[in-house]
């Protein structure tokens, strides 16, 4: 379609950030794995499709593509060519609001906005579309639980991306009972941010003695207000707490004004 409207275009094999980096001595196209076009404007300008995810950002390629080396694949009358891709970096990353109130007995409610932009709201909204509404309301549920556990969704809202780089935003009110324990006037409180579980997740094997490639960032910014009960108060907030490595950052700030409870997030 693009050749047709006069804008030479190229399929482009390229070789993302998450498969073996080695020298290989025979051909193996399991290190190819990601396909894009590159279509060159008039002014000879190049822009790069992404065609695997429907409404993914105009111009943008995956995190794990960016900045990789590619092949332009051979055509009648176009050779085999080595390239490699823009290295900018797509934004990306999530964005949480929780508004949540905690009784005297312990039970917590609570009420949810998350936002995801570029790929990872583009992909989701793919995702979350195949799925019937029921099956999808289980599969939310389920992801919920994992963090507070117990917890029963009542409301849903979800707005899917309806043109490319658009976000996805899902909002729900949730109710956790028995959230805190009590002892005797206290009460003893759960995480109540999402945990990145980064051992869960990574930490598979005890010991490494290869490197592990992850295909791209992971981002979230949190920004939670709790209410607690009349005459309570945190046990020594954390004004702040901070972590930072080559390979990412953490930080979090905690204040209380009367009984509300705020909490701001970073990791990357």
């Amino acid at each position: 379609s693009l050749e047709s409207i006069g804008l030479p275009t190229r399929i482009a094999a390229v070789r993302t950030a998450d498969v073996d980096p080695g020298t290989n001595l025979f051909p193996n196209e399991s290190l190819l794995p990601y396909l894009a076009l590159r279509t060159t404007l008039p002014g000879g300008r190049h822009i790069w499709l992404d065609t695997s995810v429907r409404f993914s950002p105009f111009g943008q390629l995956p995190e794990s593509a960016v900045g990789r080396p590619a092949w332009l694949l051979p055509e009648p009358g176009r050779a085999l060519e080595a390239t490699t891709t823009p290295g900018s970096l797509p934004p990306g990353g999530k964005l949480i609001a929780l508004e949540l109130e905690l009784s005297a007995a312990g039970d917590l409610t609570g009420s949810a906005s998350e936002r995801y932009v570029g790929f990872e709201a583009a992909s989701l909204g793919e995702a979350f579309e195949q799925l019937p509404p029921d099956q999808r309301n289980q599969a939310l549920q389920g992801a919920l639980a994992r963090y507070f556990g117990g917890a029963e969704m009542e409301r849903v809202e979800l707005a899917l991306p309806d043109q490319p780089g658009a976000e996805l935003v899902l909002r729900y009110h949730f109710r956790v009972p028995r959230f805190a324990r009590a002892e005797g006037q206290r009460l003893v409180l759960g995480a109540i941010t999402y945990p990145a579980q980064l051992g869960r997740r990574f930490l598979q094997l005890g010991r490494r003695t290869t490197p592990l490639f992850i295909d791209q960032t992971d981002r979230t910014e949190a920004h939670v207000t709790l209410k607690l009960p009349s005459r309570f108060a945190l046990n020594g907030p954390v004004a702040e707490a901070k972590l930072t490595s080559d390979y990412g950052s953490y930080v979090r700030r905690e204040r209380q004004e009367a009984n509300v409870v705020t909490i701001d997030e970073h990791y990357d």
